[in-house]
C-alpha cells in the first residue's frame, strides 16, 4: 500500500503567538553585534563548520578564495545515503550516512574524509531509532537530512529519529549524546529531523518540537542542558541569527536567534532561550518552510506553504512598549514559494536568489516583486561568491554565473555527478564539494567548461522527485519497451538505469519487464531480472520476478534451486488494542507473494487463547514491507491519533519471528 502524506501533528500554538503586527512583553537583550548577519562578510575560505558555511548565509567573500588557490586533483567517491551538506575542518571532510543492516536496524555513521582524496579516515557509527509517524518511500527513504556543526573540536549530528549526539573530530568518538524522543518528548517529524544545529561557541542550539520545548540548547562542553524554550511543531528550517537596531546607540544591535517552526517565526534570545517575539504562518500545521534569510535593519525574509508565498518581515524594538518587539509584514509575494532549496541574499544588489516550482527567480528585497524568473535550474541550490552564483542543479548540474537585477546569465556549466542532489554546495579554496544521495564530489568551480545556459537535464519537481513522478527519460524508456518506435535493447536500459539522477528503483522494474514479456522480448528480459536483484539483492520482488524470467527462459532447476537457497521461514506475532472483537478476522499484506501481495485480506492470522494473532509462513529472505488489516484498506492499522503509519519493514535473513503491537485501526467504530 503506498505510503500516505500527511501533516504532523499539529500543536495548538494560541497562547504563544499574537496577530502578524504584534507588541509582546519581555525584558530587552542587551547583546551587541560588531557587524550587520549579511553585509559582506571576510569569511575564511579553508573551514565550512556550519550550515551555510563561514557566514551561514552560503556567501563566501573572502579575497584570497579568489586570488590564491591550491592545486588539487578532483575526485569523486561512493557514500551511503543522506542528504547532508558536509563540513570541512582544515583538511578534513564530515558527513552524516545511513545504512541498513542485514537484520533491517537503520544505522547512522559519521565519517571522516580526507579533503584532498575522499578517502576515509574514521567512520563512527550508532543505531537510530525510527517512529511510525515518520514516513517513508523508496523514491524518498528515511535518511540524515541535518547538517552537523563543528565547534573546536567536537562535532554535533543530529539524526532523523532525533538522536543529538557530541564527537570528538580527532577520532571520532562519542562524547555525549540525548535522544530528543524519549527524554524530551520531542514529536518525531515525519522525514526525519532536518534542523541544524546552531552554535555559539558555548552552547548549541537543537530543534526538539513537542510538549516540553520547541527548541534546546546544551552545553557543548558536557552536553548539559542549558536551557528548554516553548513548545509546538518543528520543521525542516534550520537556525538563523538576526540583528535587531537598538534605540540605545551604545548597545548597537542586538542578536536575536530565530527559527522558523512548523506553524510560526519565532525570535528568541540565545543565551537564555526567552522568546522576544513570535509571527504566527497565514497556514498553521505546515513544516514546509525553507530557511528564512536575514537581511540588513532587521529584516527577515520567509517562505513556503505555511506562509502562502515569500514575506518579508521587519522586527523592532517597540517604542510604545518598552521591552517588546513589533513584526510586521513589509510586503508578501504569493507567486513566489520556495520548497526545500536553500535561498541567497546579495546584498549589494538588494535582490534575493532562489528557487520555486520549476524556475530560478530574482525578487526585489524592498518591494517584493519579482525581477526576472529563469527555466533550467530544477531544484538548484546556491551559492554567491565575489565574483557571482554557484548553483547545482538537482540532477547534479553545477553552474557558475553572473547575476543582476535583470537576468542571471550561465558561463561555465558541467553535470559534475550522475546523482540526485538536494544538498546545498559547498565552497573551499576553490574547490565545490557536491553530496548526492550516494556520491560525494569535489570539482574546481573556476575550471568547469565555458557554457552560455544550464545542459538540458530532468524537469523534474522537488515534489514529483519526492513522490513518485517517473521522469521524462524513464518514461521515454518504459514507452521504448512497449515497441515504440523501435525494439528496446540492453543499451536503452543501461544508459537509463546507470543515471542515478533519474531515481530509478523497484517500482520501474516490474512494467518495464511485463511490457518486454509481452513483445516476446525474453532474452533481454531475463538479462535486466537478472541486473535487478544484482542491483537490489534485498528486494523480495526482485528476486520472485527472477525466479519466474528463470522459469520462461527454461532454467526451471536453476530457479528452483535458487529459490530454496533464499527461502526463511517467518512467524508473525501481533498484538491487538483491547476494543478489538475476538471474532474479527486479521489479516497481514505486503509485498511477498504470499502475503497477496497488497491484497488488504493478504494472509489470515489465527487468534490464540492469550489473545495475540498469529500466522507463520515461508518467504523470500530480504526487505519483507508489510502491513496488519482487518480485512480492508479502510481498517488498517493506523498510530495512536489515527494518522496512517509507514509501511513495516523487516530484514529477513533467516528463521524470523516479527512480534508487533497495534496502535489503533483506521475504521475504530467497525
Amino acid at each position: 500500500m503506498p505510503n500516505e502524506h500527511r501533516k504532523p501533528t499539529s500543536i495548538n500554538w494560541s497562547q504563544y503567538y499574537a496577530p502578524k503586527t504584534l507588541s509582546i512583553q519581555f525584558l530587552p537583550v542587551l547583546l551587541v553585534a560588531s557587524v550587520l548577519v549579511l553585509r559582506l562578510p571576510a569569511t575564511t575560505a579553508s573551514d565550512w563548520l556550519q550550515f551555510g558555511g563561514p557566514s551561514r548565509n552560503f556567501s563566501v567573500f573572502d579575497e584570497t578564495a579568489s586570488t590564491i588557490a591550491p592545486v588539487f586533483q578532483p575526485w569523486s567517491v561512493d557514500v551511503e545515503g543522506g542528504d547532508d551538506s558536509p563540513l570541512v575542518q582544515g583538511d578534513r571532510i564530515f558527513i552524516t550516512e545511513i545504512e541498513i543492516d542485514s537484520n533491517g536496524a537503520q544505522g547512522h555513521y559519521l565519517t571522516c574524509r580526507s579533503l584532498a582524496t575522499g578517502e576515509i579516515i574514521w567512520r563512527s557509527g550508532w543505531t537510530e531509532p525510527s517512529y511510525s509517524e515518520q514516513d517513508v518511500s523508496d523514491k524518498y527513504p528515511v535518511r540524515p537530512l541535518a547538517t552537523s556543526c563543528i565547534v573546536d573540536d567536537h562535532l554535533i549530528t543530529v539524526g532523523y529519529g532525533g538522536t543529538v549526539r557530541c564527537w570528538n573530530t580527532a577520532n571520532g568518538r562519542q562524547e555525549w549524546m540525548h535522544d530528543l524522543v524519549q527524554e524530551f518528548q520531542a514529536i518525531p517529524i515525519q522525514y526525519g529531523a532536518a534542523t541544524s544545529p546552531w552554535s555559539d561557541g558555548q552552547r548549541v542550539v537543537i530543534a526538539c518540537g513537542g510538549p516540553q520545548a520547541l527548541l534546546i540548547s546544551f552545553l557543548v562542553a558536557d552536553g548539559s542542558v542549558a536551557w528548554k524554550s516553548g513548545s509546538g511543531v518543528a520543521s525542516y528550517a534550520s537556525l538563523v541569527e538576526l540583528e535587531i537596531p537598538n534605540f540605545d546607540p551604545s548597545v548597537g544591535f542586538e542578536k536575536h536567534l530565530v527559527y522558523a517552526g512548523g506553524d510560526a517565526v519565532l525570535g528568541f534570545e540565545s543565551s537564555s532561550g526567552r522568546i522576544l517575539w513570535t509571527y504566527a504562518y497565514p497556514k498553521s500545521g505546515l513544516t514546509n518552510t525553507v530557511n528564512p534569510i536575514a537581511v540588513e535593519q532587521g529584516c527577515l525574509l520567509i517562505g513556503g506553504q505555511g506562509v502562502g508565498g515569500s514575506s518579508l518581515l521587519r522586527v523592532s524594538q517597540d517604542r510604545e512598549a518598552n521591552g517588546s518587539y513589533r513584526v510586521d509584514t513589509l510586503w508578501t509575494n504569493t507567486r513566489i514559494q520556495p520548497f526545500y532549496c536553500n535561498w541567497v541574499y546579495d546584498a549589494s544588489q538588494r535582490m534575493v536568489i532562489g528557487f520555486a516550482g520549476k524556475t530560478l527567480f530574482g525578487l526585489d528585497r524592498d518591494n517584493g516583486t519579482t525581477l526576472w524568473q529563469k527555466r533550467g535550474f530544477t531544484d538548484a541550490n546556491l551559492a554567491l561568491t565575489r565574483d557571482g552564483a554557484i548553483a547545482v542543479r538537482g540532477d547534479g548540474v553545477a553552474a557558475r554565473a553572473t547575476v543582476n537585477r535583470e537576468s542571471i546569465q550561465v558561463h561555465a556549466a558541467q553535470r559534475v555527478v550522475t546523482d540526485r542532489i538536494w544538498s546545498p554546495p559547498v565552497l573551499v579554496d576553490g574547490r565545490l564539494l557536491v553530496r548526492g544521495r550516494s556520491t560525494l564530489t569535489c570539482v574546481d568551480w573556476k575550471e568547469l567548461p565555458t557554457a552560455d545556459a544550464m545542459p538540458s537535464g530532468t524537469a523534474v519537481t522537488s515534489m514529483e522527485a519526492m513522490y513518485g513522478s517517473r521522469s521524462e527519460r524513464i518514461i521515454a524508456l518504459l514507452d521504448l519497451a512497449k515497441g515504440t518506435p523501435k525494439d528496446m535493447a540492453w543499451e536503452d536500459y543501461a544508459e537509463v538505469v546507470n543515471d542515478r539522477s533519474l531515481g530509478w528503483d523497484d517500482g520501474d522494474f516490474a512494467p518495464l519487464l511485463k511490457s518486454l514479456e509481452e513483445r516476446d522480448q525474453i532474452e533481454l528480459g531475463r538479462r535486466i531480472s537478472d541486473d535487478w536483484v544484482r542491483r537490489s539483492p534485498n528486494s523480495i520482488v526482485a528476486w520472485e520476478q527472477n525466479f519466474r524470467w528463470l522459469e520462461k527462459t527454461g532454467d526451471t532447476e536453476e530457479a528452483v534451486e535458487k529459490r530454496r537457497d533464499r527461502m526463511a521461514v517467518v512467524r508473525f506475532e501481533v498484538s491487538v488494542p483491547e476494543a478489538t472483537p475476538p471474532d474479527f478476522a486479521l489479516y497481514v499484506t505486503g509485498n511477498a507473494s504470499a502475503l497477496g501481495p497488497w491484497q488488504p485480506d493478504g494472509l489470515q492470522l489465527t487468534r490464540g487463547d492469550d489473545g495475540k494473532y498469529r500466522v507463520a509462513l515461508e518467504c523470500i529472505r530480504g526487505d519483507l514491507q508489510f502491513k496488519i488489516t482487518r480485512g480492508t484498506w479502510e481498517s488498517v492499522e493506523v498510530d495512536t491519533s489515527g494518522k496512517p503509519i509507514a509501511n513495516r519493514v523487516q530484514r529477513l535473513d533467516g528463521e524470523t519471528t516479527i512480534r508487533l503491537i497495534v496502535s489503533r485501526w483506521k475504521d475504530v467504530e467497525r
